[in-house]
């Protein structure tokens, strides 16, 4: 017996399959079209072709904030070209990471006598088990 959230999730997941079922019969459907029909009509061919290779840009405007706070202020900048949106989060992702020192580790003190300490012990608890 499955639960009501667990059947209305498995109702919704068939509906989003067939959803996405039909609309790729459809694009498919539409480019078969578009493919015989390019000899008669090849500017129909390229204007499908143009619509599908556009460039988009879908990153939104960044705010650069100066201050500390999460809010944002009257002194907060816009970034909305690309080389501003790249040039503050290069500013933003450095000021993140640290950049490390190419001098190599200090040495760690051994630990052999311990682990040789903590062997022993376990050989003699060992042996007064048997």
């Amino acid at each position: 017996m499955l639960g009501r959230k667990t059947r209305l999730y498995c109702h919704i997941k068939k509906q989003r399959n067939r959803v996405k079922s039909l609309l790729r019969k459809d694009s498919r459907a539409l480019q078969s079209e578009i493919s015989r029909d390019c000899r008669d009509n090849p500017k129909r061919f390229w204007n499908y072709v143009n619509s599908e290779t556009k460039y988009e840009n879908k990153m939104g405007d960044l705010i650069i904030v100066k201050d500390d706070t999460t809010e944002v202020a009257n002194t907060d900048a816009l970034a909305n070209t690309d080389a501003l949106k790249a040039k503050a989060l290069s500013n933003f992702f450095s000021s993140v990471f640290v950049q490390e020192p190419d001098t190599p580790f200090s040495t760690l003190p051994s630990q052999s006598a311990q682990y040789d300490d903590e062997l022993l012990l376990m050989k003699i608890f060992i042996h007064q088990e048997w």
